[in-house]
């Protein structure tokens, strides 16, 4: 008898399925799932965006990978469209079924991962999502705490002197853009009125 993956043990369906050794890289789910906002799209042109079938979608949710039944759907959220390019993925690899809801098991469900940051890796045996990107003013900030820790007065003075550098640089670039467009302006009011005539 074939079962659904829903009907499948977790603790069963997760044996052999590692779902992380590093919580760094542990698989996290999108953002858009806790935004749930309605695209402006109906259900045919969410489809065809998706360059996927209904069929296919339906097939989906039939077999657990889906979270939502495509057919009763009036308008889809942000996390419905993560959900479905997830699974596209996912479904679309040439792996068997099989193999897909062996790999699914190793996720919590809504499968609303982003496709382009959360992979699975075969070597391993675990889905993996890649650490964010640190935003480049706190990798500054820690940087300038270190020194400060380390008493690294040096590298600090050199730090100083290059954003004082760069500063003076940048609004001298600004103040050439600024006389730039005062000259322009007379020249084109002229013209504005030369051609009334």
């Amino acid at each position: 008898m074939k079962m659904n993956p829903s009907q499948i043990d977790s603790a069963e369906c997760r044996k052999g399925v590692t779902t992380t050794r590093n919580e760094e890289l542990a698989p996290r789910h999108s953002p858009a799932l806790s935004k749930g906002g309605l695209t402006r799209s109906s259900p045919d042109e969410f489809v065809a965006g998706m360059f996927v079938s209904l069929d296919e979608m339906r097939s989906w949710h039939r077999k657990g990978w889906l979270s939502f039944d495509p057919p009763t759907m009036v308008a889809y959220n942000e996390s419905e469209f993560v959900e479905v390019q997830f699974i596209k993925g996912v479904a679309r690899s040439g792996l068997s079924d099989a193999m897909i809801n062996r790999m699914l098991c190793g996720l919590e469900k809504p499968y609303c991962y982003d496709p382009s940051t959360t992979f699975f890796s075969f070597e391993e045996d675990r889905w993996i999502s890649l650490p964010a990107q640190p935003k480049p003013a706190d990798v500054t900030n820690e940087y300038i705490d270190r020194l400060v820790a380390d008493r690294q007065l040096d590298r600090l003075r050199k730090l100083q002197n290059r954003i004082s550098q760069a500063l003076e640089e940048s609004e001298a670039v600004s103040g050439d853009d600024k006389s730039r467009k005062e000259e322009y302006l007379p020249i084109a009011a002229m013209s504005s009125t030369t051609g009334r005539d």
